[in-house]
């Protein structure tokens, strides 16, 4: 009897903290082709003017390699208003599902404008309010 409660109550705390999961990232738009991206927000963090955030994409239509979802970790800086990948995940099934095709980091980062009134822009403002709004006593 013991072991089945310990078992149930074991599941039920998985469940509930994989949709906890689920809920941490916030939508930041839908780019031309129709692409879905999020950003977590329960791992953002900062080192100076710099941010590191995730970024999710559900993709409409799979990629080269066959990805329907790119899980990247990207830096922003908040100062200079640009942006790099530095790593990269990519997986068969919308949402994290499916098996991983790929999983590195970005060997060759290299730094990209983010200016206002972009998509990547737009993260950026994002991550760079939320971790000094919510980490300011790290500086």
């Amino acid at each position: 009897m013991f072991k089945k409660i310990v078992i149930s109550s074991a599941l039920i705390l998985t469940a509930v903290a994989t949709t906890a999961h689920a809920d941490n990232r916030v939508d930041m738009g839908v780019d031309a082709e129709g692409n879905a991206y999020y950003l977590e927000t329960d791992n953002m963090t900062r080192k100076g003017y710099m941010v590191y955030a995730w970024q999710q994409v559900n993709r409409v239509q799979p990629d080269d390699k066959g990805a329907l979802f790119v899980r990247s970790q990207l830096e922003f800086d908040c100062k200079y208003l640009k942006s790099r990948t530095m790593w990269l995940t990519l997986q068969t099934e919308r949402d994290g599902a499916g098996s991983t095709i790929s999983s590195a980091a970005n060997s060759n980062p290299e730094w990209v404008s983010a200016e206002d009134g972009t998509l990547l822009g737009k993260m950026r403002e994002f991550s760079c309010a939320h971790v000094f709004r919510t980490k300011a006593t790290l500086m």
